[in-house]
């Protein structure tokens, strides 16, 4: 794992665009260099996650943890450049 996130966003039983929409808002508040923790409970808002980062110039950190659990839940992080 990363270092300790800043915080944690729990994205569950979102859906795009409102994942995503939650995440920005997170990382506006966030200081340059925050680690955002983000749990998700779908591949596609996981992949969308990953294509916005892209985007954005935010940083997806690859983590051992990062994708899906054995329930189904992803766990990924985001760090603000």
């Amino acid at each position: 794992m990363p270092d300790k996130p800043a915080h944690t966003l729990d994205l569950r039983h979102m859906q795009c665009p409102f994942t995503i929409m939650e995440l920005g808002k997170s990382l506006e508040k966030a200081s340059s260099g925050d680690l955002i923790e983000v749990l998700l409970d779908g591949r596609s808002a996981f992949d969308e996650i990953g294509l916005w980062c892209l985007k954005t110039g935010n940083v997806l950190e690859e983590t051992p943890e990062a994708g899906a659990s054995e329930g189904g839940e992803y766990r990924t992080y985001v760090r603000k450049p």
